[in-house]
Protein backbone atom coordinates (compact mmCIF):
# COMPACT_ATOMS: atom_id res chain seq x y z
CA UNK A 1 0.00 0.00 0.00
CA UNK A 2 1.41 3.59 -0.91
CA UNK A 3 0.30 6.88 0.03
CA UNK A 4 -0.76 9.23 -2.78
CA UNK A 5 -1.97 12.84 -2.81
CA UNK A 6 -5.64 11.56 -3.24
CA UNK A 7 -5.56 8.33 -0.28
CA UNK A 8 -3.49 4.86 0.12
CA UNK A 9 -3.65 3.10 -3.14
CA UNK A 10 -2.75 -0.85 -3.74
CA UNK A 11 0.03 -1.83 -5.74
CA UNK A 12 1.63 -5.31 -7.07
CA UNK A 13 -1.89 -6.67 -6.18
CA UNK A 14 -2.11 -10.36 -6.53
CA UNK A 15 -5.75 -12.54 -6.17
CA UNK A 16 -5.01 -15.25 -4.38
CA UNK A 17 -7.82 -17.68 -3.74
CA UNK A 18 -9.01 -17.92 -6.99
CA UNK A 19 -9.97 -14.79 -7.24
CA UNK A 20 -11.76 -14.21 -3.62
CA UNK A 21 -10.87 -10.83 -1.70
CA UNK A 22 -9.15 -11.48 1.50
CA UNK A 23 -10.37 -10.06 4.51
CA UNK A 24 -7.91 -7.16 4.51
CA UNK A 25 -9.45 -6.08 0.95
CA UNK A 26 -13.02 -6.74 2.40
CA UNK A 27 -12.27 -4.34 5.08
CA UNK A 28 -11.03 -1.72 2.78
CA UNK A 29 -14.06 -1.57 0.21
CA UNK A 30 -17.77 -3.32 0.70
CA UNK A 31 -18.18 -5.93 -1.58
CA UNK A 32 -21.90 -6.39 -2.76
CA UNK A 33 -22.97 -9.98 -2.66
CA UNK A 34 -18.95 -11.37 -2.91
CA UNK A 35 -20.18 -14.99 -4.41
CA UNK A 36 -22.26 -13.22 -6.86
CA UNK A 37 -21.08 -12.53 -10.05
CA UNK A 38 -22.67 -9.98 -12.83
CA UNK A 39 -22.45 -9.90 -16.32
CA UNK A 40 -21.50 -6.81 -18.58
CA UNK A 41 -19.65 -5.18 -21.70
CA UNK A 42 -16.55 -3.32 -21.82
CA UNK A 43 -17.85 0.20 -22.83
CA UNK A 44 -14.83 2.02 -22.78
CA UNK A 45 -10.87 1.06 -22.37
CA UNK A 46 -8.22 4.12 -22.28
CA UNK A 47 -5.29 1.69 -22.45
CA UNK A 48 -2.85 4.69 -21.53
CA UNK A 49 -4.04 5.48 -18.59
CA UNK A 50 -5.01 1.80 -17.40
CA UNK A 51 -9.13 2.19 -16.56
CA UNK A 52 -11.95 1.88 -18.28
CA UNK A 53 -15.64 1.47 -18.04
CA UNK A 54 -18.07 -1.65 -17.99
CA UNK A 55 -21.67 -2.07 -19.08
CA UNK A 56 -23.70 -3.90 -17.38
CA UNK A 57 -26.05 -6.65 -18.74
CA UNK A 58 -28.64 -6.22 -15.52
CA UNK A 59 -28.98 -1.90 -16.70
CA UNK A 60 -27.49 0.49 -14.27
CA UNK A 61 -24.68 3.21 -14.70
CA UNK A 62 -21.32 2.06 -16.11
CA UNK A 63 -18.77 0.43 -13.70
CA UNK A 64 -15.11 1.88 -12.99
CA UNK A 65 -12.88 -0.52 -13.76
CA UNK A 66 -9.24 -0.66 -13.12
CA UNK A 67 -6.31 -2.57 -14.48
CA UNK A 68 -5.46 -3.46 -11.08
CA UNK A 69 -9.19 -5.60 -10.34
CA UNK A 70 -8.56 -7.33 -13.28
CA UNK A 71 -8.31 -11.22 -12.65
CA UNK A 72 -5.84 -14.02 -14.15
CA UNK A 73 -2.87 -11.52 -14.37
CA UNK A 74 -4.73 -9.41 -17.45
CA UNK A 75 -3.16 -6.37 -17.84
CA UNK A 76 -5.79 -4.03 -19.93
CA UNK A 77 -9.59 -4.86 -21.56
CA UNK A 78 -10.91 -4.12 -25.39
CA UNK A 79 -13.88 -2.63 -25.49
CA UNK A 80 -16.73 -4.86 -26.54
CA UNK A 81 -15.26 -7.90 -24.52
CA UNK A 82 -18.25 -9.83 -22.75
CA UNK A 83 -16.86 -10.08 -18.95
CA UNK A 84 -17.50 -11.03 -15.49
CA UNK A 85 -16.95 -9.48 -12.20
CA UNK A 86 -18.34 -8.20 -8.45
CA UNK A 87 -19.50 -5.24 -7.33
CA UNK A 88 -17.47 -3.66 -4.85
CA UNK A 89 -18.57 0.12 -3.78
CA UNK A 90 -15.94 2.89 -2.13
CA UNK A 91 -15.47 6.53 -1.25
CA UNK A 92 -16.53 7.36 -4.99
CA UNK A 93 -19.18 4.59 -5.46
CA UNK A 94 -19.55 1.47 -7.29
CA UNK A 95 -16.44 -0.66 -9.09
CA UNK A 96 -15.91 -3.47 -10.85
CA UNK A 97 -13.50 -5.85 -9.35
CA UNK A 98 -12.43 -9.83 -9.70
CA UNK A 99 -13.26 -8.93 -12.96
CA UNK A 100 -12.67 -11.80 -15.86
CA UNK A 101 -13.08 -12.12 -19.79
CA UNK A 102 -15.94 -14.65 -20.62
CA UNK A 103 -16.59 -15.13 -24.07
CA UNK A 104 -15.85 -13.29 -27.36
CA UNK A 105 -15.86 -9.50 -28.27
CA UNK A 106 -19.60 -7.68 -28.64
CA UNK A 107 -20.26 -5.25 -31.30
CA UNK A 108 -22.65 -2.26 -30.37
CA UNK A 109 -25.99 -4.26 -30.86
CA UNK A 110 -24.37 -6.58 -28.02
CA UNK A 111 -24.40 -9.38 -30.63
CA UNK A 112 -21.01 -11.70 -31.40
CA UNK A 113 -18.37 -9.81 -33.89
CA UNK A 114 -17.00 -11.74 -37.09
CA UNK A 115 -13.19 -12.05 -36.91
Amino acid sequence: VHQTDKGEEARDVTILDGGRLTNQEQDNSSTENLGERHKGTVRKWLAGRGFGFIQRDAGGSDLFVHFRNLSNGAQSLEEGQAVEFNIAKNDKGEVAQNVTVTGEQMNDKSEPMEK
